[in-house]
């Protein structure tokens, strides 16, 4: 009888939930507060946090690109340097070449076997003592015979035993570096083998090389 009376009674629908009670307040926003009261207490990351750059990897990138900078100045500088230095001597070499080519041109062998020049050689400066340009022929078993421009002094050349031009510096004049072009070459009459050789100061063109070493440094 009392099972016939349990079926007949209607279920109850669960009412509303009282706020006072412990478990009502567990709402989906609350839980999601208690996740992050959680994960703050216990030192997690919040992903919603914009993340704080220190610039260091900035600070790197400069120091290399202003390393790279310096580096490529001085390659540069060296490289302007060296161009210009080739330049002037190359400059120079061409007028001492020609130089040296009149005076093949103009030498023949008097009667008693010495060179002598058919023409003078134009610049005044071969006449002026310690002018800074210069000339001197050698030949085997014979005195050199150098300009008047040498006064009491002659050049120490190389024996290069070769026709082609040699172009080459010298120290031997204290305080006076030289640019030196000679050839050897031999004359209509003669069987000596004579060396052909034209000098110049380097002091101009050194002083034009630092010249403009100084103008690139104050452009860098």
């Amino acid at each position: 009888m009392a099972s016939d009376t349990a079926s007949t009674i209607p279920p109850t629908r669960p009412g509303p939930r009282d706020p006072s009670d412990p478990a009502a307040a567990v709402t989906p926003r609350g839980e999601e507060a208690r996740i992050e009261a959680e994960a703050a207490a216990s030192g997690a990351p919040d992903r919603d946090k914009p993340v704080e750059h220190t610039g260091s990897l900035g600070r790197r990138m400069m120091l290399i690109a202003a390393g790279w900078i310096t580096i490529l100045l001085l390659v540069g500088g060296l490289a302007l340097d060296r161009t210009i230095t080739n330049l002037l001597e190359r400059n120079l070499d061409e007028r001492l070449n020609y130089i040296l080519t009149s005076m093949v041109g103009s030498a023949e062998i008097d009667a008693e076997g010495d060179v002598w020049f058919n023409r003078v050689l134009g610049d005044q400066r071969f006449l002026e003592p310690n002018s800074g340009l210069y000339w001197q022929i050698d030949g085997t078993d014979k005195e050199p015979w150098p300009s008047r421009s040498l006064w009491d002094q002659t050049l120490q050349l190389r024996r290069s035993d070769r026709t082609d031009v040699l172009n080459y510096d010298s120290a031997q004049f204290d305080g006076s570096p030289l640019r030196i072009a000679q050839r050897d070459a031999t004359l209509p009459g003669s069987d000596t083998l004579w060396t052909f050789a034209v000098a110049q100061s380097r002091d101009e063109i050194d002083e034009q090389i630092d010249r403009a070493a100084i103008v690139g440094d104050g452009e860098g």
